[in-house]
């Protein structure tokens, strides 16, 4: 008699794990925070906005003419702070993920470039130590 109430507890529990494991599934549409994640978009320019802000951000620490200013080169990123991976000793820095864009600028003759990171907007730019 024990040996099958237990054998019946056993299986009802067994049935019971598989059933909460279904409902515990996330279901959403594409996109959403518990569906499928949206393709990453890959751009393939750099904001004018945001190439703008490093020219003359680089040509007031040069002081040169922002005219002399290229950028050779830029990528899409993702900081893990508010600080945008750069932040001090000093700094209290938000813990949030930040996307944003590195760029690397340097005056006409290429003898000296500097690389910069911002947030997606340019509201906020800083030398890369790195």
């Amino acid at each position: 008699m024990f040996k099958k109430l237990a054998t019946a507890l056993s299986a009802v529990l067994l049935i019971s794990c598989v059933n909460t494991s279904l409902e515990n599934t996330p279901i959403g549409l594409p996109g959403d925070s518990v569906g499928f994640p949206l393709p990453e978009v890959v751009e393939t320019s750099l904001p004018t906005a945001i190439e703008s802000r490093v020219r003359d951000t680089y040509a007031s620490e040069q002081q040169i003419p922002e005219p002399q200013v290229n950028i050779l080169r830029f990528s899409r990123e993702t900081w893990t702070d508010g600080c945008l991976g750069l932040g001090g000793s000093a700094e209290s820095c938000l813990f949030a993920l930040t996307e944003g864009w590195q760029v690397e600028a340097t005056d006409v003759t290429g003898k000296s470039s500097r690389f910069y990171r911002t947030d997606l907007t340019g509201d906020q730019i800083r030398l890369s130590t790195l």
